[in-house]
């Protein structure tokens, strides 16, 4: 009896000692890594700026064919007017997980003009 009674007693000190250590005056946390690293739409659209601009600088430097550039090009006005149906969906506003969706495609073009200028100056 004594070794059931101090075997229950153990077990709840190990149960109820992460529960009792937990500060709860602390600050509430922060909203989770993958939506406080979400960009704003002011950043998206300097993004599509400055991609805009790297286009033409490619053009102007002869990385990119005229093909290329129409492809390149045509991929960033699909990507302006798919945000612009989305914040229209959301009532003008860009909720967090659209400018995720809107900031990878960023990305992938981004890597798509890198990597085509890269080739391009490879040839020579």
């Amino acid at each position: 009896m004594k070794t059931l009674i101090g075997a229950l007693a153990l077990t709840a000190a190990i149960v109820a000692g992460p529960v009792l250590a937990q500060d709860t005056d602390g600050p509430p946390p922060s909203a989770p890594p993958a939506l406080a690293s979400v960009p704003t739409i002011d950043v998206i659209h300097s993004r599509e700026a400055r991609d805009g601009a790297r286009i033409q600088q490619a053009v102007d430097a002869g990385d990119l064919s005229p093909g290329e550039a129409h492809r390149i090009g045509e991929e960033l006005r699909n990507i302006r007017t798919q945000e612009a149906e989305l914040a229209q969906r959301d009532g003008a506003d860009l909720n967090a997980t659209d400018r995720q969706f809107i900031n990878d495609r960023l990305d992938q073009l981004g890597r798509s003009i890198h990597w085509i200028r890269v080739r391009e100056q490879d040839r020579w």
